[in-house]
């Protein structure tokens, strides 16, 4: 608060010293990852500072249905939206918590089950094929440094929980052909997962419309048809707003390196569990690393979409090579 209370000018910035610990907006601060960072506020008129530290503990990620003493996926997902309605999720659900799907049906692919990756307790384990990881709380309610206005894209949002699967769980292409024209909007991942893997998914948690929100999400369009090279005078950035989707490059690094300028500065959000390098690698199936796509054209060679590397890095690959796939979702 700025005094005297009468002041004309109230105006003041926010900053964190390491928002990879925490984050703060309008002076709500967001824990991230343990450890501690310093807040600072910072008057417009003047450049009064005032801070002070704080400190993160380190949160062990716990099973949703032990938080809720559930019993079943569908009885737990219930139990999350009620918290989020009633404004106690807040001190039950934190990032790095999930939920274990047993299994998933995806029409004209099969069933998959769930399985360890990994001995559990071992080094080489890494979660569970169809676990569902909280990956992000409210990141479409707030801005993430150096972007555009991600409150802007999405006024009035409701509160909301991130999940998106911890490993990959399929593979499938971009596109057909090799190419990024018309961006994530027009792709063949996009009408893949807003058709059957949505239906199919709402089947093994249970989820409704009333449950799930579609934020809305800023993508690079790709390249014009019949425009070719190693750079694109397309300037236009879709609005998306889907229940099931690939994040961007942004939403994953919290900063861009082979999506288009375009993109990041048209209001990205944060995903705070990939604040860690390591949580960005994803095994598949044999508990082998595994590349997985984004939503993010690249903006230099019309035939590629950027994707996390096996290491967990950013790079790109041509639109129709099968790579993973690891969609999310916002519950409300």
């Amino acid at each position: 608060m700025v005094a005297p209370a009468d002041a004309t000018n109230q105006a003041v910035t926010w900053i964190s010293s390491d928002t990879t610990k925490a984050t703060v907006a309008n002076g709500v601060v967001t824990a991230v990852a343990a450890g501690t960072a310093t807040i600072t506020v910072t008057t417009t008129d003047g450049s009064k500072t005032a801070t002070c530290t704080v400190t993160v503990s380190a949160h062990i990620p716990t099973n949703l249905e032990t938080i809720f003493s559930t019993t079943g996926v569908t009885a737990t997902f219930n139990a999350v939206h009620t918290a989020i309605v009633n404004g106690t999720y807040t001190t039950k659900i934190f990032v790095g918590d999930y939920i274990d799907l047993p299994s998933l049906t995806i029409t004209g692919s099969g069933t998959i089950t769930d399985q360890d990756l990994g001995t559990p307790g071992n080094a080489n384990y890494h979660g569970r094929l169809l676990r569902l990881i909280v990956v992000g709380i409210n990141s479409f309610k707030r801005n993430s440094t150096g972007a555009g206005s991600v409150t802007a894209n999405n006024p009035g949002a409701p509160d909301h929980v991130v999940f998106q699967f911890q490993n990959v769980p399929v593979t499938h292409n971009m596109n057909g052909l090799d190419t990024n024209v018309g961006g994530y909007a027009g792709s063949a991942m996009k009408t893949y997962l807003t058709g059957d893997f949505l239906t199919d998914l709402k089947t093994a948690t249970g989820l409704t419309n009333t449950e799930l929100w579609a934020p809305s999400r800023r993508v690079w369009n790709g390249f014009l048809s019949g425009q070719y090279g190693s750079s694109s005078s397309n300037t236009t950035v879709d609005t998306i707003a889907d229940e099931l989707w690939l994040p961007t490059e942004w939403e994953m690094f919290g900063s861009r390196s082979y999506s288009s300028p375009h993109e990041a500065i048209a209001g990205q959000a944060r995903l705070e569990y990939y604040a860690m390098y390591s949580s960005r690698i994803k095994y598949d199936n044999s508990n082998t690393a595994n590349l997985y796509w984004s939503a993010s054209p690249y903006p230099a060679s019309s035939a590629d979409f950027c994707d996390v590397a096996s290491n967990g890095s950013s790079y790109h690959h041509t639109a129709s090579s099968v790579y993973g796939c690891a969609p999310a979702f916002c519950v409300k």
